[in-house]
């Protein structure tokens, strides 16, 4: 994925991610400060964790079903971990020397694990607002010597063991999405009993899970469901003209484009559940998903899930 490794929060633009404070209420401006996906460094990033807005970009993409070519064998590359860290071999000196030229060095100012302040050519002490190196020397009033490790002095040495995370309770079964016709409750759970940290495991396993209800039929002469949705953009022009908008029935197309014609046209996505075919299938958070290819008398209680 990578292709520039100087900057590696770009790379995740392609999972639909945004800045941390540009679109969304993470950042400067928010209780929660940035983070990894921070639009600036400043004293108060912390490049080693996602926010929680970066999580919700992320977790809607891999739901959209648009993740599906990181589900590919990459090729195994070994790769071989300097056992120094980057502190130890180039110390705060050489460090601000790398930045502001051959002459400068440490300022001896402020916690150098969480900003790194240098002597400029003019005599000031300058930063850019970034930390200094993993293994970096450091000092505090209760540690005589110690080293950096994820912007914290911590005794030199140590490295603080994560944390793995553990699965919450699932949540209760939400409404259901139809009220005849068959449709989709779901129920969620969260990684956070306890949250994974200082580099812990992130839960594996089902993290979302849907199962049907409501399945009995429609009093006659209902609006189909679909005809509804599709409705819903009678008054939303498209180059420049009204329509009277209709499902799309055809056959050129699989049973399984959920969407319709509109998602591609106008951009706009279906409500989130859609019954396609006599033989039940839905469409569940833009994805097509068939119940087993069961008749409808025989889906009273199936359900599937979602993995991490």
């Amino acid at each position: 994925m990578l292709s520039h490794p100087g900057d590696i929060s770009t790379q995740y633009h392609l999972f639909g991610m945004n800045h941390d404070g540009v679109g969304n209420a993470c950042g400067s401006r928010s209780q929660e400060t940035a983070k990894l996906m921070a639009a600036h460094i400043t004293m108060k990033t912390n490049p080693f964790v996602w926010s929680a807005c970066s999580r919700d970009y992320i977790t809607n993409f891999l739901d959209s079903g648009m993740g599906s070519c990181l589900n590919n064998v990459p090729p195994k590359q070994e790769f071989v971990y300097p056992t120094t860290a980057p502190g130890q071999a180039y110390d705060a000196d050489e460090q601000c020397r790398f930045q502001y030229g051959v002459k400068s060095r440490q300022c001896k100012y402020g916690e150098v694990c969480s900003e790194l302040w240098c002597m400029s050519k003019s005599n000031r002490c300058i930063t850019s607002s970034i930390p200094a190196a993993e293994g970096t020397i450091c000092q505090t009033n209760t540690i005589e010597k110690g080293w950096c490790y994820k912007r914290v002095c911590v005794a030199y040495g140590t490295r603080p063991e994560g944390v793995d995370g553990g699965w919450g309770l699932w949540t209760p079964w939400e409404e259901c999405s139809r009220t005849c016709g068959g449709g989709v409750s779901s129920s969620i759970r969260h990684c956070d009993s306890p949250r994974p940290t200082i580099g812990g495991k992130y839960c594996l396993g089902e993290r979302k899970r849907f199962r049907s209800c409501n399945i009995d039929e429609c009093p006659a002469g209902s609006q189909d469901f679909r005809e509804i949705q599709c409705a819903d953009f009678d008054n939303v022009p498209f180059r420049g003209k009204f329509y009277t908008w209709q499902p799309y029935r055809g056959g050129a197309y699989s049973k399984c484009v959920c969407p319709t014609l509109l998602h591609s046209r106008l951009g706009y996505i279906i409500t989130e559940v859609t019954t396609l075919s006599a033989r039940w299938s839905f469409q569940v958070e833009n994805i097509c998903r068939q119940s087993a290819d069961m008749e409808k008398a025989d889906t009273s209680a199936w359900e599937f899930t979602e993995r991490e």
